[in-house]
């Protein structure tokens, strides 16, 4: 497909991330991972990817806190984020939405969701 568009996937399962970029990589997203909150929100600052798909639960920092920086900075606050995560619980999405984020996906996730979700923020 081509479409050049850059997702970064921030999760520290090794797993997940795998799955995740093979997924995108297959429907022709370029893809980036960071294993936690520190080096994603490096990533988002040097990167500047279209979509960060990032966990809640992360070894160093939790994903509200990475998203929360990456809204307040002038340079990155365009960037859609979209968490990919196992707690679904009406606290967990109030954080997410209090944050800025732009979607929720809940793990285990379906693929074809999971692209639908992301299809959403990256109109070609």
């Amino acid at each position: 497909m081509g479409n050049n568009k850059r997702i970064l996937v921030v999760d520290d399962s090794y797993t997940i991330s795998e799955f995740v970029g093979i997924r995108l990589s297959e429907a022709g997203y370029t893809v980036f991972k960071a294993a936690d909150g520190a080096e994603g929100f490096k990533k988002i600052k040097e990167l500047k990817p279209d979509l960060v798909i990032l966990d809640i639960k992360l070894p160093d920092m939790e994903g509200f806190e990475v998203c929360r920086l990456s809204k307040a900075d002038p340079q990155t606050r365009h960037i859609p984020v979209v968490f990919l995560s196992a707690s679904t619980q009406q606290h967990d999405l109030q954080m997410a939405e209090s944050v800025g984020a732009d979607g929720f996906v809940a793990k285990p996730y379906e693929g074809k969701g999971l692209l639908e979700e992301v299809k959403k923020f990256l109109k070609d």
